[in-house]
């Protein structure tokens, strides 16, 4: 059996944002019409934590 290199990884967290941290409304091309989703922003502090 192959031995695998202990290496130190840094952690990586891959998101959709249309309909999963903000409302998809379609094209999305003005700053202003971004609505986040209800939790997201404290969703994304807890990752970020972790």
């Amino acid at each position: 059996m192959n031995q695998v290199k202990s290496e130190k990884f840094n952690k990586a967290a891959f998101l959709d944002r249309d309909g999963t941290l903000n409302e998809d409304t379609g094209y999305l091309y003005k700053i202003k019409d971004f609505r986040w989703i209800k939790g997201a922003v404290n969703a994304l502090r807890i990752l970020k934590k972790n």
